[in-house]
């Protein structure tokens, strides 16, 4: 049993989600009492705009594994290790080229974002090194087809979890033997990608040493076949910018690098959660992948609103632990601040917005098996453009400030729950409301949830952590017998008990 589990991908895809939530929350509270919060905030900053970079290099890294994957296994290896190498040559002319108006943008910071005096310096630094840190990723990325091909993905998340633990590790001594200076967070990932970008090497050259790099195996054929295929890939994650990767860069010019830095911890606490959803949903896609291929569209709709209820549950479990202990843990964790109120609020309103994406999440990935990824490309885009707009005009004819930059992406979020069941039935050729009952009855079960522990925060609250954790527990589990209750049927229920006894053999 001990062997299968340490070898099980999905167990060390979850271990690494866990990992990297444990170092956030211990990280969050060391850099920003040793700097600021606003500090932090240029952390986050600093990432949305490497998001910016990567809209061009999606275009061709997005699909490279499985074509990499598709010709290793066809026995084409010469082909395999042409994708290989056009792939590794692209990155390196994309990592050149960027590197010139991105560090022309470094050089001229102060005079296209706010940044104060005193962290001038220590902003630039701490973007020098994450964008080498993000150059070097794009290599690491690629290496992993190697665990990839051979069915050893495990063995690239456990790669991952040491390099989480080197950059906790590396981060710690800097704060602690040196002077606190925010590019530590750079230097630390710099660690981390080392690292990662070594051992995935090592791991690809021990799993498929037929796969190597040469120059003259580039293609430029070969790159345009990939953009080809990645370019709506692309055209998506420009939309979801548009959604929420402007919301700090607007944040920072249009209202304060204060309410920048409380809104980057808002929003790294609700991506923790929409992190577990997607490994969680990523788990359950092989189930979905097979019933479509065989054509059982009838076993192809139970799953899929089987997978919305687990990753329903999920959501319901934290957004319900968090109304009802939130505020007692923002002050156990990062001290009774001034600014706790404000982020327990703005905190609420990114796991809102996180609200609708959570139980949609598997009716994505029908998009990618039957191919029909246009409409969903605009309707982002579309969407991402009104909050953008609507953000502006709130921000400058309101007083909401920080609240507005995420209330949009709630407002905006909440409107997928009409294209998005819609257009996943249309693409599997069935009823349009096949997954509208699923939704309807999470939502019932949320606004259960949320309510029961609105009523759970009215309880004084503790300094004590032992109660904190046992009341978090306590919530936790009503919200998973709650959502277990109400949300699954009977041949649900029954599935859920086999499969979690399975785990526990």
């Amino acid at each position: 049993m001990m062997k299968k589990l340490f070898n099980n991908g999905t167990v060390w895809a979850l271990t690494l989600v866990v990992v990297r939530t444990i170092i956030a929350f211990v990280s969050v509270p060391i850099v920003t009492k040793a700097t600021s919060v606003e500090a932090y905030g240029f952390v986050a900053l600093a990432n949305s705009f490497i998001a910016y970079i990567d809209i061009i290099a999606v275009s061709f890294n997005y699909f490279a594994q499985r074509y990499i994957s598709v010709c290793f296994h066809k026995s084409e290896y010469e082909q395999s290790r042409n994708y290989y190498s056009s792939i590794i040559f692209a990155d390196i002319i994309l990592c050149i080229v960027s590197s010139i108006p991105i560090f022309l943008f470094i050089y001229k910071a102060e005079t296209i974002i706010n940044i104060p005096n005193g962290l001038l310096s220590d902003v630039k630094w701490l973007f020098v090194f994450l964008i080498l840190k993000y150059d070097l990723s794009l290599f690491s990325a690629t290496f992993e087809v190697g665990a990839f091909i051979k069915n050893r993905v495990d063995l690239t998340s456990k790669i991952r979890v040491v390099a989480c633990l080197l950059q906790f590790s590396t981060l710690c001594v800097l704060f602690i033997l040196r002077e606190p200076k925010i590019y530590y967070v750079g230097i630390a990932a710099i660690a981390y990608e080392i690292f990662n970008f070594i051992f995935q090497l090592w791991a690809k050259n021990y799993n498929v040493s037929l796969l190597t790099f040469s120059r003259k195996n580039y293609s430029f054929g070969l790159i345009k076949n990939l953009v080809e295929k990645g370019i709506w890939v692309s055209i998506n994650n420009f939309g979801n910018i548009l959604n929420n990767g402007l919301d700090l860069l607007i944040t920072n010019l249009m209202i304060s690098e204060i309410t920048q830095g409380i809104i980057s911890i808002a929003k790294m606490l609700s991506s923790l959660n929409y992190a577990v959803v997607s490994a969680v949903s990523d788990s359950l896609k092989p189930a979905q992948l097979k019933f479509y291929s065989e054509g059982k569209t009838n076993l192809l709709i139970n799953e899929l609103n089987y997978a919305m209820k687990i990753t329903g549950t999920l959501y319901i479990i934290v957004i319900g632990a968090f109304v009802g202990c939130g505020k007692e843990f923002l002050v156990l964790w990062l001290g009774n601040t001034n600014e706790i109120r404000k982020l327990y609020l703005f905190t609420i309103l990114c796991l809102l917005g996180d609200l609708i994406p959570s139980v949609m999440k598997p009716l994505y990935y029908t998009y990618t098996l039957t191919a029909k990824m246009k409409f969903p490309c605009f309707v982002t885009i579309i969407m991402g453009l009104a909050n953008v707009i609507s953000m502006y005009i709130l921000i400058a004819n309101t007083n909401m400030g920080g609240a507005a930059v995420l209330l949009t992406t709630v407002v905006i979020n909440t409107i997928h729950i009409i294209d998005s069941p819609i257009y996943s039935a249309y693409c599997l050729k069935i009823q349009a409301r096949s997954f509208y009952k699923t939704i309807g009855i999470y939502i019932f079960t949320c606004a259960l949830m949320i309510s029961i522990a609105m009523g759970f925060s009215l309880i004084e609250a503790s300094d004590s952590v032992i109660i904190f954790l046992i009341k978090v527990i306590l919530f936790s589990i009503t919200c998973m017998l709650g959502s277990y209750i109400v949300m699954f049927n009977k041949n649900e229920k029954i599935r859920l008990r086999k499969e979690i006894m399975r785990e526990m053999e």
